[in-house]
């Protein structure tokens, strides 16, 4: 088997009210790769299909250096044109990362520009405290907060089912929640690709 670097590319989107998870496309890496290589790949792709980087609030990686470098790696190509953009790593590295003596090290390399308050918001906004809200969005919280009815629903439905639920009600902490959450891929789309690299 001869090696060859292919670049697979997914999309995780809100539409419609529901999470939806997608294979973008796959395209072949010269060898050796460089993160100006793929950005040129994925930039080509969304001038083709008329997709705007404004829109893009997160990017998810494997651990290699075309991507994951902290000075010319793809990520921050793409901070550069997205500078909202959160950088993720891909859940399987991240499971492997997991065991790792060094976890709260790793963690911090990996997602240096993640909030702890803003995973809590995502994960349980019932509980976090008001303070721990920007300024900006502490009128529309403590309306979720005392929402007994959104706090129904967020007790029988799954985050992914629940944000976009709020999103008329409660947009401007639905849209914080939803840029925190979109990013993380699945390990699903990580393996929904290889068969369609087998093809």
């Amino acid at each position: 088997v001869e090696p060859c670097a292919q670049l697979l590319v997914f999309a995780r989107y809100v539409h419609s009210g529901v999470f939806k998870e997608e294979f973008i496309f796959c395209s072949p890496l010269e060898t050796p790769t460089k993160a100006t290589d793929i950005l040129e790949k994925v930039a080509s792709f969304f001038e083709t299909e008329n997709l705007s980087w404004n829109k893009l609030c997160g990017c998810c990686t494997d651990g290699a250096p075309a991507m994951m470098g902290s000075r010319s790696g793809f990520q921050v190509h793409v901070k550069n044109r997205s500078p909202n953009v959160k950088g993720s790593h891909c859940m399987i590295h991240r499971q492997a990362l997991a065991s790792k003596t060094t976890l709260e090290d790793e963690f911090e390399r990996y997602f240096p520009e993640i909030n702890g308050d803003e995973l809590d918001l995502v994960r349980n906004p019932f509980r976090l405290q008001v303070e721990k809200i920007p300024d900006e969005y502490q009128d529309e919280f403590l309306e979720l907060k005392m929402d007994s009815s959104a706090k129904d629903i967020f007790d029988e439905k799954s985050l992914t089912e629940f944000w976009p639920l709020m999103i008329n009600s409660y947009p401007k902490v639905t849209e914080k929640a939803l840029r925190a959450l979109i990013p993380f891929v699945s390990t699903y789309l990580c393996e929904s690709g290889f068969p369609h690299f087998c093809k």
